[in-house]
């Protein structure tokens, strides 16, 4: 495995809960239903690792890189 492989699964698997509270955030502040949450959730997890594949230590603090990219996927998942 390459180093940045490892580097990104670190940040993935360090990151699940805080994306996970998005997620649940998300989810009440928008009033989305029921019915989708599991979509929401599995969405912004989807996101995370998106984040964590293609993050740089030059863009800055992860978690600010990463909830554009996790907020953006949700909005997809809805979207479609």
């Amino acid at each position: 495995m390459q180093v940045h492989e490892a580097y990104s699964e670190e940040l993935f698997t360090n990151n699940i809960q805080w994306a996970q509270e998005l997620a649940r955030r998300f989810i009440v502040t928008r009033g989305v239903h029921t019915n989708v949450a599991d979509d929401v959730a599995n969405a912004a997890l989807v996101g995370l690792w998106r984040a964590s594949m293609a993050y740089s230590p030059s863009r800055g603090a992860f978690r600010t890189y990463a909830h554009t990219r996790v907020i953006g996927s949700i909005l997809d998942t809805l979207r479609s």
